[in-house]
Order: C-alpha cells, then sequence, then structure tokens
C-alpha cells in the first residue's frame, strides 16, 4: 500500500517491452553506456521520440547490473507518494532493501531521515544500481520531489545512478551536473532518425518507400 492508501500498481514497475520493429541505434547506447560512469542521465524530447524504448531496450539488451524501473504518474507530485513507489520499484527488481530505512507514513511528505539513509545505504554498497523515472515530466514541476531527488543522488556516491526520462526539464540543478562533467544528455537532435535509421525503421514496418 502507498501512504494515501492505494494499492501498489505494478505495471508501473515494469520495464515496457521492445517490439519487432524497433531500430536499435548503437550511437544511443553508447550514450546511455557512457551515463553509466556518472550520477545522472536525461533523455529529453517530445512525445513518440522514442526516449522509453531506447532506456528500455538497453536496459533488456545490455543488462547493466541492478536496475529499478518507475514510470511515474502524477499522484506522485506528493512526495510521500513517489518514495514509497521508488522503494517499491527497487525490491520489485531485486534490490533488497535493509529493513531500517522504513517508508513513507504521510502522502504529503517524506521524513528527511529516510532519505538520509536511503543515501547512506546506496553510498556504502560495493555495485551500484540504477534508478529510471520514466515520464518524469508528470511531476516536474514537482519541487520538493526534485530536491529530494538532489539530495539522494548527492549523498550517494557511486551507488546510484538517476536516469530521467522527460519531455521536459526536471527541476534538478543541471547546470551543477553539467558543470561537473556529471551529466550525460540525450535530447531531441540525438533522437532524431538519421537518413540510414529511418531506412532501417521503413524496412523492418514493411513499407515500400523508395530512397
Amino acid at each position: 500500500m502507498t501512504p494515501d492508501g492505494d494499492p501498489v500498481l505494478a505495471a508501473r514497475l515494469a520495464v515496457p517491452a521492445v517490439p519487432g520493429t524497433f531500430v536499435r541505434r548503437d550511437r544511443l547506447v553508447e550514450q546511455l553506456a557512457e551515463g553509466a560512469h556518472g550520477p545522472l542521465t536525461l533523455v529529453n524530447g517530445p512525445a513518440g521520440a522514442g526516449k522509453t524504448l531506447l532506456v528500455a531496450d538497453w536496459i533488456t539488451a545490455y543488462e547493466p547490473g541492478a536496475v529499478a524501473w518507475l514510470t511515474v504518474e502524477p499522484q506522485d507530485s506528493a512526495p510521500g507518494v513517489f518514495w514509497s513507489y521508488v522503494l517499491h520499484a527497487f525490491r520489485h527488481h531485486g534490490v533488497a532493501l535493509p529493513d531500517d530505512i522504513g517508508s513513507p507514513a504521510r502522502p504529503g511528505e517524506v521524513d528527511h531521515s529516510l532519505l538520509a539513509r536511503l543515501a547512506a545505504w546506496l553510498n556504502a554498497r560495493d555495485s551500484r544500481v540504477t534508478l529510471v523515472l520514466d515520464e518524469f515530466d508528470r511531476v516536474a514541476g514537482a519541487a520538493a520531489v526534485a530536491d529530494e531527488l538532489h539530495f539522494v543522488l548527492r549523498h550517494a556516491g557511486d551507488g546510484l545512478r538517476l536516469v530521467i526520462i522527460s519531455r521536459t526539464e526536471p527541476l534538478l540543478p543541471l547546470y551543477r551536473y553539467r558543470a561537473a562533467g556529471e551529466l550525460v544528455d540525450i535530447r531531441a537532435d540525438d533522437l532524431a532518425f538519421r537518413a540510414e535509421e529511418t531506412s532501417a525503421l521503413v524496412d523492418r514496418h514493411g513499407l515500400p518507400l523508395s530512397a
């Protein structure tokens, strides 16, 4: 259960299935792999740009260690609900959290000590956990959630890598991560199909188009 009394929706924790018509683009996969060495990756572009499938394919094909997936919903603007789902996502994907981390008691807030315990535990891990937040634009205006994410990411050290998939920029201090060389930024221009990729895509769909 979440702090507002609703059941946890397991579908939100599932990595989306990649269809057979998907065209893998190695240049973007390389950028995601590069991001594995830093704390933050942002995949930002309009609807239909292929953001979600790009990250889902990278996870399923390349198995980059422990990965927790959460598809964000508007109600996650409430910090207690958001962090409850994050903790459920970790557990759902086999990341065993210590019991003393606890869980949010109220939908509208999360105890700062819970976030500190989570960050400290991540920082002490021998291996990194990747947290993917898909459709993060649904809570992009929630300053409290962004501040809390930044706190956990900053104090988790090498134990956490955050991948944000969004149509808009999150309220994280991206300039700091960018200035420190800690941000891999995949934008609409990167997601746009090149000629050879477009050719492969129409072939997968069986469309009889000329060059």
